[in-house]
């Protein structure tokens, strides 16, 4: 069983409906709503239940720029930041972090983490998941044969971290 701890509309799926896949998020207006509401800080399942946690968290600090991708962007008014979302501050951030990566922690056995280094690097985030031992970091590859409706940004990155075993 797999978790999208934030799904949002679902823009990396091809397939908006896979399966072995739970989608959660905490926004109630999107195009395609989860199948979970919940905060990725609080997780309401129980311990080991998904095997692999996709995890997409805001990228900015004190997001200033309007985002509208709504069903009705008119009654929104374009609210700052809340499809991407956004941490208020530095320590928001942090704290945010952390305690995500020990919820993750409990509730699943790999962690596949996407950061984007617009305003903070990615080696300053992956100390915040210490209770993931090993990672692996990679760069997003171009797909052959697939359309994008962007391109990839040369400063996202994956993380993949695994639970490592304590030996005694």
């Amino acid at each position: 069983m797999n978790l999208d701890a934030t799904a949002g509309n679902r823009v990396m799926w091809p397939c908006k409906t896979p399966p072995l896949t739970v989608f959660m998020d905490k926004e109630t207006d999107l195009l395609v709503p989860p199948d979970v509401f919940a905060v990725w800080q609080h997780l309401p399942f129980r311990d080991g239940v998904f095997h692999t946690i996709i995890f997409d968290p805001p990228h900015t600090i004190n997001y200033s720029s309007p985002v509208t991708w709504y069903k009705d962007q008119k009654s929104k008014g374009g609210r700052k930041g809340s499809w991407y979302g956004f941490f208020k501050t530095k320590r928001d951030l942090v704290l945010s972090l952390c305690r995500a990566a020990a919820e993750f922690y409990r509730v699943g056995e790999v962690l596949c983490v996407k950061w984007y280094e617009g305003q903070v690097s990615l080696h300053k985030i992956i100390p915040l998941f210490r209770p993931w031992r090993k990672f692996k970091v990679f760069k997003p590859k171009p797909r052959m044969g697939r359309r994008s409706w962007r391109k990839s940004s040369p400063l996202t990155w994956w993380v993949t971290f695994n639970k490592e075993a304590i030996s005694r």
